[in-house]
């Protein structure tokens, strides 16, 4: 059964004159797709919660990019690969979890679901996630807590749900 999943994607930019070029770079990769849009909203929480929130009403899924980084040759269609594979889940393309890479590797397995997921660099996101996420975020977490991947990583420990990596 074919998914009609529609992906939007958000970029979340901090415009210095270095990360404008690095941003100028990534939009290049990604062949200006006209999908993108490209969210500069004040500090890193309102940042991430404007980027989570500029998809479109009939999108079903964000994907979230930050401005910093490099994607690989046919990165779109293998996120609108694993976004079919996977409809319902949180979806990151960076981990710094190399053990459980490596291991998922030796295994022959294709997806490593991560329970304490930090480095927020590019994943993709159910859209029907965005606001109950955004809600435990600045209802249950002290607003010392900076960093969107930290507020993941304690929405999805509390919610007792994984982010997977492929």
């Amino acid at each position: 059964m074919e998914q009609n999943n529609k992906i939007l994607i958000g970029i979340q930019h901090y415009p210095t004159e270095e990360r404008v070029r690095m941003r100028n770079n990534v939009l290049d990769q990604l062949d200006h797709d006209p999908r993108i849009k490209v969210v500069a909203e004040g500090d890193l929480w309102n940042n991430c919660k404007a980027c989570l929130r500029s998809a479109d009403k009939d999108a079903t899924h964000i994907l979230v990019l930050q401005d910093d980084i490099e994607v690989c040759k046919d990165f779109l269609a293998t996120v609108e690969k694993a976004v079919s594979f996977r409809p319902n889940s949180h979806i990151t393309f960076f981990t710094n979890r190399n053990d459980d890479l490596t291991k998922a590797i030796n295994e022959g397995k294709k997806w490593v679901r991560i329970k304490r997921w930090l480095m927020a660099q590019a994943y993709v996101v159910p859209v029907s996630m965005v606001e109950p996420f955004i809600d435990f975020a600045d209802n249950c977490l002290k607003p010392e807590i900076k960093f969107d991947d930290d507020r993941w990583c304690v929405y999805h420990l509390y919610t007792r749900t994984y982010v997977w990596a492929t």
